[in-house]
């Protein structure tokens, strides 16, 4: 048995060959944008969460030789198209890979080959079993076996990686802005984040909202000042859906799409508004 390679790994979508940084940003934003991604933490820790790390603009120039210029621009970019998300902190920032979680869950992932032989077969099942009971250290919370009912469908014993994610990113987000939330106290010790992946798959299923504009909402939803404070669970996401849509789309939709100069614009929208 060949020796196992220190470090760990990143999983990489192929169809990340498709993604607009690939094919239509420059060259430099994939090589940053890979460097970010293999650098955050891939279990929670004391200081971290999943997904999230410490940076500063020096060693992310040094290590991905790039200007200032091209890892400013990246950032602003990846934040307008959340895929990430930033705050400051002592001489440098902490950056949260927005669907951190989903992307680095094996079980997510299907193969496109139809005619794979039973040992390769067997090989992928014994990886995704292995990945559902160790995942990158973090132990998962036995699925329930007893149904309950929410809206209009009820939940079901799996729960889709989509709706983890998403639930995990809401909670994420919520963390960072209000760390001693009596609401995520509550969502904790009562373990009701199962009811929270349930209202992400009526949004999905029933509403027929896509993932990305799921993300997308709610990340607007905590990083507006009057929203935060009003959509603390998926519940609310859900009921004020229509109008945080709307709020979104003007919000993030008016950003230019290489991420140079959005933040400007966004300043002067926010005079002109004082005015």
């Amino acid at each position: 048995m060949a020796a196992k390679i220190e470090g760990g790994c990143t999983l990489w979508a192929r169809k990340t060959f498709e993604s607009d940084i690939f094919f239509l940003k420059p060259d430099k934003w994939f090589k940053i944008w890979f460097y970010i991604v293999g650098k955050v933490n891939h279990r929670d820790n004391k200081q971290f969460k999943r997904g999230e790390g410490y940076f500063k603009y020096e060693w992310i120039m040094a290590d991905c030789k790039a200007t200032r210029n091209e890892v400013d621009h990246f950032i602003r970019w990846a934040k307008s198209a959340t895929q990430i998300a930033t705050r400051k902190a002592t001489r440098g920032f902490y950056i949260t890979v927005l669907n951190y979680h989903l992307y680095q869950n094996m079980s997510v992932y299907k193969s496109d080959t139809e005619s794979d032989s039973k040992s390769e077969v067997k090989a992928i099942q014994k990886r995704h079993s292995l990945n559902k009971n160790d995942n990158n250290g973090i132990k998962e919370e036995p699925k329930s076996n007893v149904p309950t009912m929410q809206g209009s469908m009820p939940v079901t014993k799996e729960v889709d990686p989509i709706d983890q994610a998403l639930t995990q990113l809401l909670i994420t987000l919520m963390e960072r802005n209000y760390p001693e939330s009596t609401v995520l106290r509550k969502l904790r010790s009562e373990n009701r984040q199962k009811d929270w992946m349930n209202t992400c798959r009526l949004l999905r299923k029933v509403d027929k909202r896509t993932p990305d504009e799921i993300k997308r909402v709610i990340v607007f939803s905590q990083g507006d000042e009057f929203w935060k404070d009003n959509v603390m669970s998926m519940t609310k996401v859900r009921k004020n859906w229509d109008l945080l849509w709307a709020k979104s789309k003007k919000s993030i939709t008016s950003i230019v799409d290489d991420g140079s100069g959005w933040i400007d614009k966004m300043n002067k929208k926010q005079k002109g508004k004082k005015l």
